[in-house]
């Protein structure tokens, strides 16, 4: 410590005053951010505190009054006139949902009410889909007590859930676009307000509502639902819903006031009570897995216009059904790499399904192992929630197996396994970036010759990466395999509008007096 008390004693006494300026900053910073996060915390118990009032009063006998986010009601109340009362706020909740769904003016001023991918709102889909699950057919149905009361409880969950996300929408407005698209959406704000203009003329009308689509294209993905609502008002066949506020400083974080509900004509009306009404997004399936939490969606990808899937580790894309030119190659240039008319396959990795299905369109092979750690992702295949499920479920070589693939690896083969005439892995985002600490040791030299045993001789393993060819990876497989390659696979990113790439890497375990081949090659789509 001398030498440092020393080095104190040379520094100037005034440079106190700075350094305690630079702190307090940091300090205050940290102190508002602090109260920001308690604040929101404390919103959220208010509305939790709210609804449980409500279910405590229910049961319990007192009345209170009603408030537009709970349901009013009384345990006088027989069983089949409460379930009336929850079908009421059940529907209206709905129905404000969907205003944000069909009405473009909300959805221009409020998208993030119309993103799945924002985490409130994924919240009060899944919220929304309980409630939905939970609703007695009708009030006239035979309940038990206990199906009353769970009903109560997620239609009460759905409304805390819908006020939260609501909230969040309208604080963060359009803050997630750039200032040209904010620019964009504005003027499609005013014009959409000329396109339903009962004073304009017709031709004023459709003109504005032309330049509308063209100032969202490509910003805002409008459902056919909403564009068909819109081209009625747009022609005098409906009315047009009052447009929202404008953003403001003030009015950002308050609650709207009184809702004017879009109405549809009958037809649409009745569509909208079926759940016929198709959204931007639907969450198909949310599991609560040992490595996180686990989901799949379905949305329209807007670059593109067309229906997409995509599963999240908790707040991490894992894979999208718009990216699966690299997932093919992977059997692709694997399967070719490999000789003989009776392939045996071992694929490490379920996910969307595309390596495992591509492996089946190569005749030669007889037998496809699919291994996956978690269960859901094999279950979302078996229930057909996926493009390629039904063809890969199908197909009599294809069996799915729960497991885990890095340790089954490491294990010697079992007597009668193993001999495979392919490996194809497709798990973790690269060699380097793991999604699970202990999937570090395969892709070393002793964690490949573990694998290497489960190969017959001259078999393929093959691996996908997210990465560059990595030339320390690459030694690393030449000192277990021969005929080492780095392939790396070019494809079109409708999303930036440019080109990314992956890399597919292919091997084949070791045989006598070959020459091993280093040499990357290139393969594009």
């Amino acid at each position: 410590m001398e030498p440092f008390f020393s080095w104190l004693g040379t520094v100037p006494w005034w440079i106190i005053f700075p350094i305690m300026g630079v702190a307090g900053g940091a300090a205050k910073a940290w102190e508002r951010n602090a109260r920001r996060r308690h604040e929101r915390r404390l919103e959220t118990l208010r509305l939790k505190a709210e609804i449980k009032t409500a279910q405590l009063e229910a049961r319990g006998g007192t009345a209170r009054r009603a408030s537009p986010a709970v349901v009013d009601t009384t345990a006088s109340v027989a069983p089949n006139a409460l379930l009336e009362r929850l079908f009421a706020e059940h529907d209206e909740i709905t129905a404000r949902w969907l205003d944000y769904e069909l009405d473009v003016a909300k959805l221009i001023a409020f998208p993030a009410m119309s993103d799945g991918r924002q985490p409130l709102v994924a919240a009060f889909l899944r919220a929304k889909k309980t409630a939905d699950a939970l609703r007695p057919a009708s009030a006239e149905q035979t309940v038990t007590e206990k199906q009353v009361s769970e009903y109560l409880d997620a239609v009460g969950a759905y409304a805390v859930a819908f006020e939260i996300a609501e909230k969040d929408a309208r604080r963060l407005r359009d803050s997630t676009f750039t200032e040209p698209e904010r620019k964009r959406l504005d003027r499609a704000q005013q014009l959409l307000k000329v396109a339903v203009d009962e004073s304009a003329t017709q031709a004023e009308r459709n003109v504005a509502y032309r330049r509308v689509r063209d100032e969202l294209e490509g910003l805002i993905l409008l459902s056919d639902e909403a564009v068909q609502v819109l081209e009625k008002q747009v022609a005098r066949e409906i009315a047009a819903p009052v447009a929202p506020p404008q953003p403001s400083a003030r009015s950002a974080s308050e609650p709207e006031g009184e809702r004017m509900p879009l109405r549809l004509p009958p037809e649409d009306d009745e569509r909208r009570r079926s759940g016929a009404v198709i959204t931007r997004f639907e969450e198909l399936d949310w599991q609560d897995t040992p490595i996180g939490e686990l989901t799949l969606r379905r949305r329209t990808e807007p670059a593109v216009g067309q229906e997409i899937y995509e599963v999240r580790l908790g707040d991490e894309y894992l894979m999208s059904s718009l990216f699966t030119v690299a997932e093919e190659e992977l059997s692709t240039l694997g399967l070719a790499a490999a000789t003989g008319d009776d392939l045996s396959v071992l694929v490490g990795g379920l996910g969307l399904g595309y390596t495992a299905v591509t492996a089946l369109h190569d005749d030669r092979v007889t037998s496809l192992t699919v291994v996956d750690r978690l269960g859901a992702v094999i279950g979302w295949h078996q229930r057909l929630l996926l493009p390629v499920s039904a063809e890969l479920v199908e197909d009599p070589r294809t069996s799915l197996v729960e497991d885990d693939f890095f340790a089954l690896v490491r294990a010697a083969p079992a007597e009668g396994e193993g001999d495979y005439s392919a490996i194809l892995l497709d798990v973790d985002h690269s060699p380097r970036h793991q999604l699970d600490p202990t999937h570090a040791d395969l892709y070393t030299v002793d964690g490949l010759r573990s694998l290497d045993r489960h190969l017959a001789t001259g078999g393929v393993f093959a691996l996908w990466s997210d990465d560059p060819p990595d030339e320390d990876f690459l030694e690393t497989m030449r000192a277990v395999f021969d005929g080492v390659v780095a392939h790396v696979i070019d494809f079109a990113n409708a999303v930036t509008g440019g080109t990314s790439s992956n890399t597919v890497y292919v091997a084949r375990s070791r045989t006598a007096g070959e020459p091993a081949s280093d040499r990357p090659s290139k393969a594009g789509s």
